[in-house]
């Protein structure tokens, strides 16, 4: 009888030992978590908006100065004056277009265009230019007729949020793109 008991006893704390040892969570436990990731994404959530929009603003930018690049190297690759012309707001639903000044066979009046929706569609950007016009013209040397600047701004985000970029065309036809928001010692700030 002694060894039936402490059998007994033995398999007891074998079974409070094993109820103690849990399989999954609690209901506290999952409302906790919940709540918790509940805040992160009330915080995270906003900046990501502003971070998506401001990479669309980047493409957006960026597909400016490849287009104003291409049409320095049409230029000088056709020796004929090319053109740039930036179409924010255009019925085509072109972004910019690069094309012969003067058309002839070996040079069309559309030599290639990009749409605002290869780059960053569902955006609306705003467009401040201090060229002077919205078309440039580069000669047979890759120099631009005239000079200045094109700042890119998305529309969709608050002063605060956004992050404009600038292209800077200067008198020989380089073109750089900077960010307007960075200080002067660092990389990438306008100048």
């Amino acid at each position: 009888m002694q060894s039936t008991a402490f059998l007994t006893e033995k398999s007891f704390f074998r079974e409070s030992r094993l109820a103690r040892q849990q399989k999954g969570l609690t209901l506290i436990e999952l409302v906790v978590a919940v709540a918790i990731i509940g805040i992160l994404a009330s915080i995270g959530i906003p900046s990501f908006i502003a971070w998506v929009q401001n990479n669309k603003t980047r493409a957006t930018a960026e597909s400016v100065l490849a287009g104003m690049q291409y049409a320095r190297s049409e230029a000088v690759k056709r020796n004929t004056n090319v053109f740039f012309e930036l179409q924010p707001a255009s019925d085509t639903g072109s972004l910019w277009i690069v094309g012969c000044n003067t058309v002839t066979a070996a040079c069309p009046e559309k030599i290639q265009k990009r749409s605002a929706a290869e780059s960053a569609a569902g955006a609306t950007f705003s467009f401040n230019s201090t060229i002077g016009t919205s078309k440039i013209i580069f000669d047979q040397f890759g120099r631009p007729a005239n000079s200045g600047q094109i700042t890119v701004d998305n529309t969709a985000l608050s002063a605060s949020d956004s992050r404009p970029l600038r292209i800077i065309l200067d008198n020989g036809g380089s073109a750089s793109l900077c960010d307007t928001k960075l200080s002067a010692p660092a990389l990438g700030a306008c100048p």
